[in-house]
């Protein structure tokens, strides 16, 4: 079950940075020194990202790798944020602060991982 649903999360990020919430991204990438005219391949650059770590989940291979390379994106991505927008951090639904459990969980589940 926990390779389900840490494999809806990644899907459900991807669709959801792409489609339903690109103006986060943008407002992110604003902080940044990144040109204007990357925002939008960036954005997408990370829903290609969550996406193949989603389908990587699911197809069942190499699922230590796929654990490790899920807490090195999680812990990337936490540091870019914490540097452009540190506010984040206290944001009332937690985007930031959840990433703490969710490589928790990747950690036990690392450990049950035949």
């Amino acid at each position: 079950m926990i390779r389900y649903s840490l494999a809806f999360l990644w899907l459900f990020t991807a669709l959801t940075s792409v489609w339903f919430a690109y103006d986060v991204g943008v407002d992110i990438l604003s902080h940044s020194f990144v040109d204007p005219k990357w925002y939008k391949v960036l954005i997408y650059l990370g829903g290609v990202l969550d996406s193949i770590i989603g389908f990587w989940l699911l197809s069942g291979v190499y699922l230590k790798l796929n654990a490790i390379f899920q807490i090195i994106v999680i812990v990337g991505f936490t540091i870019l944020i914490s540097v452009l927008v540190p506010s984040y951090w206290l944001h009332p639904f937690g985007p930031v602060t959840k990433n703490i459990t969710i490589v928790v969980l990747i950690l036990v589940w690392y450990k049950k991982i035949d």
